[in-house]
């Protein structure tokens, strides 16, 4: 104050420097000690009560909250007061947040349509906010809107009988997001009804983290658009069926889908473009297959099937469309001898064929069919790495008769006990099978235990081709494929029927049985058979796949198509190979038109006894040209190591071999000189 006078508390601060000895001056500054702030609690005036003048902190808020636009109560919803649909009404101009209060919503007959909508935020509680429908239609129509959001709440829909509308329809729209929800539709009735049905023009459209549980997941619209509509006309229905859907940037992540038929199904005239991800989810049974693309994905595009852990009682992953990549998804049924194929390959909307598609790191465990099948297909490319197959009923990874592929690569695969109790008579057992393809590579693959039990089968092999143009067979480990004693007809660890232009067999391991029995037996077990074709004649070779040859014209009868060949070159390379069989036949069987070059091999045979007095050769092979050199063939003593027939008298060089035996060719012992001195019979 002017006069000068103190309060107790008051200090001040000032900096005195000893750089300079000076000292800061203070000039009419206030004291910084404690200040005092006083405010009005209550005001008595006796004989009156007081008047509370207090403002609490943080003030009390009237009215609803900025987050949401429409507060809906079950009570005001089921008396007529305010409705869901009167609060979509309300805001679906301007936009806005309805809040659904905890509580049950009885629809009724009545869908929630939401048309024409713009930034619409539909919200519940959770689990316990419950819309009851059961209405004919679909439940929740979304149509020609833009960034409407469906979460948190569980819509339960009983459809009555005969009627196939799901329970919530998304058409022509974009920015849609349907999320941690409830949806349940069920009913007296097997019609394909769907919980989500995708229809029209959809752009960005999100559906994640759900619950669903109806006949089919999330598939293709195509019944009534609009809620509650019957279609009672033939040509509604086909019309409905025929319904086009077009998307763009479509994803289907982290959901738990429990269906029947199908978890996640777009077929017919379903056009994908820019990214389709279906990601993370869990689906279990759904006998017609867990997840279903067979529309068509538009060039630049891609599907994406990743990360998916599928139990389904039929198919696993059915794709049928270009661009695929099908990754690290689990396939596995819940139990013992259900479920069908694991990924199937075939034709979908485009009957052209599958182009660069790839099948990558997927685990697929006791499916009761084949662990990847390519089916009636047509594959312009594809890759098949990295996957783990385990005990599937059918075979590994199989290509059917009836497909064609042009450039097929099956990489750094494992089939594990492939086929453990199959033994049927009519049906063959192959753990890896490619068939009328231009070029195969198969390359450092594991099939170990193929048709362990299959005595019965009329053919058994670890690696099959039939009908190729050019093949590799590189680094493959072939053990344990059929059964370790006697069995009917024969058997194959890497087999090739059929003409060709080239075939490669290289550095692979191939052995009938890790530890063989004390006896050998009697059966026929190859470790490699190259079975090329007559000059002329009819040869089967399964039930869809036969030859009518006629010199150098082949007509190949592939299911009901006729295809006309010609006959390859058919030069084959057996290089750096361990193979190793007992029993009555040889260990190399080759029989091809053009060169054989037979080198760096280790040929092991232990013969069955009759077979050994019969002179069973360790390797046989007639070919056009042969070039045989530093191999080791050990068999039966005496017994001829190397058997080569050229019929033509076509050219041969033998070098550096080491044998247990004679080498004959053409019926003849190789002549001592010049040949004796660079090849060594060892007993």
């Amino acid at each position: 104050p002017a006069s000068g006078a103190y309060r107790v508390g008051d200090y001040w601060s000032f900096a005195a420097r000893t750089a300079d000895a000076s000292v800061e001056e203070l000039a009419e500054a206030p004291p910084r000690g404690i200040h005092h702030h006083y405010c009005r609690l209550a005001l008595v005036t006796f004989p009156n009560p007081p008047t509370d003048c207090r403002h609490f902190w943080p003030p009390e808020f009237g009215g609803a909250s900025c987050d949401c636009t429409i507060c809906v109560t079950a009570a005001s919803h089921n008396q007529g007061a305010l409705t869901i649909q009167h609060a979509i009404d309300q805001v679906k101009t301007n936009g806005g947040t309805i809040c659904l209060e905890v509580g049950i919503y009885n629809l009724g007959a009545s869908a929630l349509n939401i048309t024409g909508a713009k930034s619409l935020r539909l919200r519940g509680q959770g689990g316990q906010t419950i819309l009851n429908y059961t209405g004919a239609g679909s439940a929740v129509l979304i149509e020609s809107s833009v960034g409407v959001t469906i979460e948190q709440l569980a819509l339960l829909s009983a459809a009555p009988a005969g009627t196939a509308s799901p329970s919530v329809a998304v058409h022509n729209s974009s920015a849609v997001t349907i999320q941690r929800s409830l949806i349940a539709r069920g009913g007296p009735n097997e019609i394909a009804t769907a919980g989500i049905a995708l229809g029209g023009t959809l752009v960005g459209v999100l559906i994640r983290e759900n619950l669903i549980v109806s006949p089919i997941g999330i598939g293709r619209l195509a019944v009534a658009a609009a809620a509650g509509t019957k279609r009672t006309t033939k040509a509604a229905k086909a019309a409905a069926a025929a319904a086009v859907l077009l998307t763009a940037d479509l994803v289907i992540e982290d959901n738990t889908l429990q269906c029947t038929q199908r978890g996640i199904s777009f077929d017919g005239l379903s056009v994908h473009t820019f990214q389709s991800r279906l990601a993370g989810n869990l689906i279990v049974g759904c006998n017609q297959g867990a997840i279903l693309m067979l529309g068509w994905v538009m060039p630049g595009s891609s599907l994406d099937v990743r990360g998916n852990d599928l139990h389904p009682t039929g198919p696993g992953i059915v794709i049928g469309t270009d661009d695929a990549r099908i990754e690290s998804n689990n396939i596995a049924p819940l139990q013992v001898g259900q479920g069908g194929d694991g990924i199937v390959l075939t034709l979908g909307f485009d009957k052209t064929g599958l182009d660069r598609c790839q099948i990558l790191n997927n685990r697929i465990l006791g499916m009761a069919g084949n662990g990847i099948h390519i089916l009636n297909g047509i594959v312009r490319s594809a890759m098949i790495k990295n996957n783990f197959i385990e005990a599937v009923g059918g075979g590994g990874i199989v290509m059917d008769d009836t497909s064609i592929a042009g450039q097929m690569t099956v990489e750094n695969n494992q089939l594990l006990n492939v086929a453990p109790l199959a033994n049927d008579a009519k049906a063959p057992v192959i753990g890896l099978r490619i068939v009328n393809t231009i070029r195969a590579e198969i390359v450092g693959n594991a099939i170990i235990g193929v048709g362990l039990a299959a005595a019965q089968s009329p053919r058994r092999a670890g690696v099959q081709v039939v009908n190729i143009g050019s093949g590799r067979i590189d680094g493959n480990e072939v053990m344990n494929v059929g059964p370790p004693t006697d069995f009917l007809q024969e058997t194959a660890g890497i087999e090739c029927l059929g003409t060709f232009m080239r075939l490669d067999i290289t550095a692979n391991t191939v052995r009938r049985a890790l530890v063989p029995p004390p006896s050998p037996g009697s059966s026929r077990w190859f470790a490699v058979r190259i079975g090329a074709l007559p000059a002329t004649g009819v040869v089967v070779v399964s039930k869809d796949i036969s030859f009518v040859v006629a010199k150098d014209v082949i007509i190949a009868v592939v299911g009901d198509k006729l295809m006309t060949l010609p006959r390859g070159k058919e030069i084959v390379g057996l290089h750096g190979n361990l193979l190793e069989s007992y029993g009555t036949a040889a260990v190399v069987n080759v029989i091809a038109g053009g060169a054989f070059t037979f080198n760096t091999n280790r040929c092991l045979l232990t013969a069955a006894a009759a077979a050994a007095t019969a002179g069973q050769p360790v390797a046989q092979a007639q070919i056009g040209a042969a070039l045989a050199s530093t191999n080791y063939l050990e068999g039966p003593a005496n017994a001829p190591a190397l058997l080569l027939q050229l019929p033509d008298g076509g050219p041969f060089t033998v070098l550096g071999n080491i044998t247990s035996g004679p080498i004959l060719v053409n019926g003849s012992t190789l002549a001592a000189t010049p040949w004796g001195p660079f090849n060594v019979v060892a007993s």
